[in-house]
């Protein structure tokens, strides 16, 4: 299985979401929320992601069209 990342992701996550998906059977967003709690470092834009739960910048596949316009709505972090 290959997931299509807009940013760079380590690959311990990359690894857990797959995990997640093909053994727990959790949804994509899930799957990477799930391995982004577990293995971000604390400071890092994708640990920031993660507090704020929005994935847009890393995973935008699993938003609306909508809300991707970044002007209309900005990241939070």
């Amino acid at each position: 299985m290959e997931i299509k990342y807009t940013q760079r992701v380590p690959k311990k996550i990359q690894n857990r979401t797959i995990e997640n998906i093909e053994v727990y059977h959790l949804s994509l967003g899930d799957a990477f929320e799930e391995a982004v709690r577990t293995f971000a470092t604390k400071g890092t834009e994708l640990w920031k992601a993660w507090y704020y739960s929005d994935f847009r910048k890393f995973l935008p596949q699993i938003y609306n069209e909508e809300y991707l316009d970044f002007n209309k709505y900005p990241l939070k972090y």
